[in-house]
């Protein structure tokens, strides 16, 4: 019986031959030694020139090179996805979205703080310090990363981007609209100086994002995507999660499709989406939410469904081997997008093939059973992925925050013991265990 579980060397060594072909060796002494008296003098002349030359370069590099003085640093800030402050199941204003940091220089810098702060009060909300940006899924400047912090992850080299993961929580709403200011430093460098504006030097190295206004909407507020529980919410709302990593999907535009999203399984009293202890080999119908009714959280239209693409047989190992290729197609498995307002669509993935119940530009109403959850796509198991995005593209659109009318909520990765507490007008957040009141 088993749990269910969620080195490349190069060789770098030259070839060396050992062995010498006797037919190449110079028995003649008298010509060896000729030879030998005509080496010693070209290495006498060749030392001679090559002191000279030595002293000189050794002259030319000794001295000291003046620093580049720069009059503004070559870094250039934008924000991809919107500052939308959402509450959270508990019970705080979650705001989140991403820094691209490029350095346009020629001289590589390191990062050493990134503050955000309040632009009316000066108030610090976030203060990112050397040892968080260290953390690749916090900074990263490449699409796939090494989720191993180092230290070497904080330079950012001469035309190279950096993606900044910005995450912070508020005990309520500002009475006014915030509006936040960027602080971005970098060590100081011996090689750099900035010239300020009376003309005098500081090793300071530090610039200033232009502000960027907190969105003033509320959140769009959800009906239940499936019936009752109990439900994890897994890769919520988390910059270390999955649902926080960038997305280039088929238009040559950076996203974060799926901040907000929920993997949504059904999990027993202690936790488990199956039976635990379970066999070497399992399938789909062994997991409690496979074939649950998924359900319209909103009144609307159909804009997109795929019903099509055949399941995954689920592993023990947590592996994922799809049935067909893995492409931009295939990935959601398949799903169903309802459009639920403007610039809002609601996506449905991973569903069964043949269950989808709508047809394409059919209204629905809210509670309306739209298909059935299964394990199709990207899935290690059966599962609901649900998100909210601002176009008709799952992958393709920037996440919209949203929050449930009500749920329960019973606790974080493992359920808690007691009834659990009713919240209104909140969004799970990773890992919370919670419970749909819905017939």
């Amino acid at each position: 019986m088993r749990r269910y579980l969620s080195s490349h060397k190069e060789d770098t060594r030259h070839p060396v031959d050992f062995d010498a072909d006797p037919a190449e060796v110079d028995n003649s002494m008298p010509e060896r030694r000729s030879n030998l008296l005509g080496w010693l003098s070209t290495v006498a002349i060749l030392g001679a020139l090559a002191g000279t030359q030595a002293r000189s370069t050794f002259a030319q590099t000794s001295a000291p090179r003046s620093p580049a003085r720069l009059r503004s640093l070559p870094i250039d800030v934008e924000y991809r996805g919107t500052p939308w402050p959402v509450r959270g199941d508990d019970g705080r204003y979650h705001i989140a979205y991403n820094l691209i940091i490029t350095n346009w220089g020629l001289q590589d810098f390191r990062f050493s703080e990134i503050q955000v702060l309040d632009s009316a009060t000066g108030k610090v909300l976030l203060r990112l310090d050397s040892a968080m940006l260290e953390d690749p899924l916090r900074l990263r400047t490449t699409l796939a990363v090494n989720a191993k912090p180092m230290p070497e992850n904080l330079i950012l080299k001469s035309g190279v981007a950096a993606l900044v993961a910005v995450e912070f929580s508020q005990p309520g709403l500002s009475a006014t609209r915030q509006v936040l200011r960027h602080s971005i430093r970098f060590r100081p460098d011996s090689g750099v100086v900035m010239v300020l504006s009376g003309g005098s030097t500081t090793s300071e190295l530090q610039t200033f994002a232009r502000n960027i206004a907190v969105h003033s909407r509320p959140p769009i507020v959800l009906s239940p995507p499936v019936r009752g529980g109990l439900w994890r919410c897994g890769n919520g709302l988390s910059y270390n999660r999955a649902h926080a990593s960038p997305y280039m999907f088929e238009d040559a535009r950076l996203r974060v499709p799926q901040r907000y999203g929920c993997d949504f399984a059904r999990v027993d009293s202690g936790g488990n989406t199956l039976p635990n202890p379970f066999p070497d080999t399992i399938n789909s119908e062994m997991f409690y939410g496979y074939g649950a009714q998924v359900l319209a959280v909103a009144d609307g239209i159909i804009t997109h469904l795929t019903d099509s693409i055949p399941e995954n047989i689920p592993q023990a190992d947590g592996s994922i081997r799809m049935p067909v290729p893995f492409t931009n197609k295939t990935v959601s498995g398949n799903w169903v997008s309802l459009r639920i307002g403007q610039n809002a669509y609601a996506f449905y993935a991973h569903l069964q093939p043949g269950s989808v119940r709508v047809r394409l530009g059919q209204r629905v109403k809210r509670g309306r059973v739209l298909g059935l959850l299964g394990t199709s796509g990207n899935a290690v198991g059966p599962h609901l992925h649900f998100h909210v995005g601002d176009s008709n593209s799952l992958n393709g659109s920037e996440s919209v925050p949203f929050v449930f009318d009500t749920f329960t909520f019973v606790g974080r990765g493992y359920p808690l013991p007691g009834q659990g507490t009713r919240r209104r007008m909140e969004l799970p957040l990773a890992d919370a265990i919670i419970r749909f009141d819905t017939p």
